[in-house]
């Protein structure tokens, strides 16, 4: 697997980073790179919306690697209220608002559990159990989120 990070240090604030597309529901959405000075590189990716929906911004690099089919994702997240907020991290994400197409883990903020997700054509399915954690709002939690060939796997902790 090809390896790509960033920390958003090199990119300006408070706009959305110029080489990352919006995709799926782009409406009452928005992604942007926000100085958090307890943060390595000083900056963190934001995205604030007020409809709920399924919001993803994917790397343009990561996009034209012919090889990312197989793919480890390594984040850093966290929610600012329990109050309908969901994240997820989404792997072979394609298709439009609709018809979505990806795996994701998928945070669920009101229930305090996270399940990894199929979308295919825009319908969703739940892949395995649900698995519940203490929600501490504010509190950053690290995500690795592996997809290599058919396997899917993921750990979050504090």
């Amino acid at each position: 697997m090809t390896t790509y990070s960033t920390n958003f240090s090199g990119y300006t604030a408070d706009v959305q980073p110029s080489d990352w597309t919006a995709r799926w529901v782009t409406a009452s959405n928005t992604w942007a790179a926000r100085t958090k000075a307890s943060t390595d590189g000083g900056k963190v990716l934001e995205n604030t919306g007020t409809v709920d929906g399924r919001h993803l911004l994917s790397w343009d690099a990561i996009d034209s690697d012919s090889n990312r089919a197989n793919v480890e994702i390594l984040a850093r997240v966290r929610t600012s209220s329990v109050l309908a907020e969901q994240f997820r991290l989404t792997a072979r994400g394609s298709g439009a608002a609709a018809a979505e197409t990806g795996y994701s883990i998928l945070f669920d903020t009101t229930s305090s559990a996270f399940r990894l997700h199929k979308y295919v054509a825009g319908v969703s399915t739940n892949l395995g159990t649900a698995v519940t954690y203490t929600q501490v709002v504010d509190t950053w939690y690290y995500v690795r989120f592996r997809v290599n060939g058919s396997d899917l796997k993921a750990k979050v902790w504090k």
